[in-house]
């Protein structure tokens, strides 16, 4: 699988499945959008631990190349929810196919309002906190918090009533995908809110980063070129920075690469190629002791 490509649904699904884990597709999705927006950076081994279980309660690979698997799965959806623009419009969402039946309608609620719980969930792995629930943030929340009492209603209504018309049916249906979208719109408003959180960290972790350099050899970490520039662009590393930037130190690395990509977060203004250079020594790329192209 190439660098930065997701697996697919089915092939996450059945990670997922091999793994033992109880998350399901929604669940997952939620957790890392959440990840990605809050005001923190959460570790691998935190989110990791949601998804697959303490690791003493994990089920055994029956194989390296089953965990390999997995686990190149799991980051190739990190990955993914990563690289997600939200003043685009266009998400990444599970491409589940529901039955048109009331059953299908009560599955596709309820991956909704699993997809809410484990978005709050990531949330919270970040460090969220009541404070920083402020200005269009928290309208968003408000917002976030309707869409998912109303499917609540509405799967408690479909609950109690065994004998739904296929004419109600259809037109549920049609609310809960516009539920969908408010959903997204909601999500993207809290991360673009949260960004300015996001920034002072890792404005503060970058400055500790060339702090230690001073104090202690930096170990030199390569920086793919199909994966995407910390500089935060959102470009592939390979047309962006390649070549401006040289060696960034270990602490920095580990914080900036595309494996924790929701710190990419001081996007670069679009300049042309030849301009690159300059803006990147204004952005916050600066303060890294620059990536080596390979």
């Amino acid at each position: 699988m190439p660098p930065n490509t997701y697996c697919g649904d089915r092939a996450m699904q059945e990670s997922l499945e091999k793994c033992g884990s109880k998350r399901t597709l929604h669940e997952v999705y939620g957790l890392f959008y959440g990840c990605m927006a809050a005001p923190h950076m959460v570790q691998p081994s935190d989110y990791l631990e949601v998804v697959l279980g303490r690791e003493d309660d994990r089920k055994p690979f029956e194989s390296l190349d089953d965990a390999n698997r997995a686990m190149g799965n799991i980051m190739s959806l990190w990955n993914l929810i990563a690289s997600w623009k939200p003043e685009e419009g266009e998400y990444f969402y599970p491409d589940t196919k529901y039955p048109e039946t009331l059953d299908g309608l009560k599955q596709n609620i309820q991956g909704n309002l699993e997809f809410i719980n484990f978005f709050v969930k990531g949330l919270g792995l970040g460090g969220l906190q009541e404070t920083d629930l402020t200005g269009d943030v928290k309208k968003a929340f408000t917002d976030l918090a309707t869409a998912s009492t109303v499917q609540e209603k509405l799967l408690e209504m479909f609950e109690r009533d065994k004998t739904a018309r296929e004419s109600d049916i259809a037109e549920s249906r049609k609310h809960v995908a516009q539920l969908e979208e408010v959903m997204i719109h909601c999500i993207a408003r809290i991360n673009v809110g949260l960004r300015e959180s996001r920034m002072a960290e890792a404005r503060e972790m970058s400055g500790r980063g060339i702090a230690v350099g001073k104090s202690a050899p930096a170990s030199r970490v390569k920086i793919h070129g199909n994966q995407f520039c910390p500089c935060g662009s959102g470009k592939k590393y390979k047309k962006c920075c390649a070549g401006t930037l040289g060696d960034v130190d270990a602490f920095s690395a580990k914080h900036l690469t595309n494996d924790n990509a929701q710190h990419r977060i001081a996007p670069c203004q679009e300049k042309p190629d030849s301009m690159r250079p300059a803006h990147c020594t204004t952005s916050w790329c600066a303060a890294l002791i620059k990536p080596t192209y390979s």
